[in-house]
């Protein structure tokens, strides 16, 4: 069973936007910024919090495949290890 979600995936137009009205408009803080391929890997999160909000370039259901593999950052790889290897 789980019991915490710590990644969400939101498709936006533009990430600098993006950033803007979450950090800006709704309170919330810049967590992660991280290159990956062609495009950043950028979170977002309210203070006090675990969930963070994956910024994605992009529109559902239309991959792009030059935008590359989404990465799964270290902290959600040791997650799904514990996760897998508890049965």
């Amino acid at each position: 069973m789980l019991k915490q979600v710590t990644y969400v995936t939101l498709f936006v137009r533009d990430q600098d936007k993006a950033l803007d009205f979450y950090i800006n408009t709704l309170g919330f803080e810049k967590r992660e910024e991280n290159p990956a391929g062609r495009v950043r890997y950028v979170t977002v999160g309210l203070k006090g919090q675990d969930l963070q909000l994956v910024l994605w370039p992009g529109t559902p259901g239309k991959a792009d495949p030059l935008q590359g593999r989404f990465p799964v950052p270290a902290s959600s790889r040791r997650a799904i290890s514990r996760a897998t290897s508890s049965g």
